[in-house]
């Protein structure tokens, strides 16, 4: 269960990612991977490949078709991946709970061939953060390491995202979104919005029952907060309500992680002899191999080309 419901109310426009060249855009990896899985599973790709396991791979050429327009528009890209979440955070979350519902069984298959073919497109991963990418995201952008987040969640702006892209892996245009705009749509805090969800239930907790955004803001314009909306609902507050909202409003920092990967990334740069071994090592057929090859090879020509 996410935040869903936000896009009921954000203020959205369409940009060309040429307009953006050079800023560097933060990634929920997961979020990322399982959008082409999702496409795969659901028979939006033309082929489903998969490997001598019965594994499917596609998402591997589905990830590379994504990137490429980043490529293209030169724009440095730092992937972060859901992490070890800390003892202490864990203690935070709802403990009838699963952390974050993951429905794809292949997930460490998908982690570790996502982050190999990175590594061979000179995209640089951040793999220790310490809670969900989206919040890892959320932070890069609000600690000033990224302009911008690309995920087509919404928790990213409850996380403290300032800016965020969204349509960042298909081929409809994509759509820029300001939190700042958010509050002042919904005329709200961002505080009240964590409220909004709390209420209404996140990846951590359990909202009211039959409560839908829009009756959570009629509830807290009515009652003036989450414990009184709560206590008219004759329902117990959850013990880790204030737990939650510090989840929200202050996730862990990048303090530590490696600053010179995260203050200088790179523009993407494929290495396409290391990437074709690892689509021939990921059993790929061979016509898609070269397919994809060659597309990247005409995106890093006009790349280049300064017309």
């Amino acid at each position: 269960m996410g935040a869903d419901w936000i896009g009921d109310y954000a203020p959205v426009s369409e940009i060309d990612l040429r307009n953006h060249s050079q800023r560097v855009g933060a990634v929920d990896a997961l979020n990322w991977v399982t959008t082409f899985a999702t496409g795969v599973e659901n028979g939006a790709s033309r082929q489903v490949c998969r490997d001598s396991e019965g594994r499917s791979v596609s998402h591997i050429l589905g990830a590379l078709s994504g990137i490429r327009k980043y490529i293209r528009a030169e724009i440095p890209l730092i992937f972060v991946y859901d992490g070890k979440i800390s003892s202490e955070i864990r203690q935070m979350t709802d403990p009838n709970r699963s952390t974050k519902d993951t429905p794809y069984p292949q997930t460490k298959f998908y982690k570790r061939s996502l982050t190999q073919v990175l590594d061979a497109l000179g995209i640089p991963s951040v793999m220790d953060y310490p809670f969900d990418g989206d919040a890892g995201a959320a932070m890069l952008n609000s600690e000033g390491y990224a302009d911008f987040v690309l995920s087509d969640d919404w928790d990213p702006l409850l996380f403290g995202a300032e800016t965020q892209i969204r349509n960042f892996t298909g081929r409809d245009p994509e759509e820029l979104v300001h939190r700042r705009a958010l509050e002042q749509e919904t005329g709200c805090s961002r505080e009240e919005l964590i409220d909004v969800a709390i209420i209404v239930g996140t990846d951590y907790n359990d909202g009211l029952r039959n409560m839908s955004a829009a009756s959570a803001f009629d509830a807290l314009s009515m009652y003036g907060s989450l414990e009184a909306v709560y206590d008219r609902r004759t329902e117990d507050l959850p013990e880790i309500v204030d737990d939650l909202r510090e989840l929200f409003l202050q996730p862990p920092s990048f303090e530590g992680v490696n600053s010179t990967l995260l203050e200088n990334p790179p523009i993407p740069n494929p290495d396409l002899s290391h990437l074709k071994t690892l689509m021939e090592e990921y059993e790929i057929p061979s016509e898609r191999i070269s397919e994809e090859i060659s597309a990247l090879e005409r995106t890093m020509d006009r790349s280049s080309d300064p017309n």
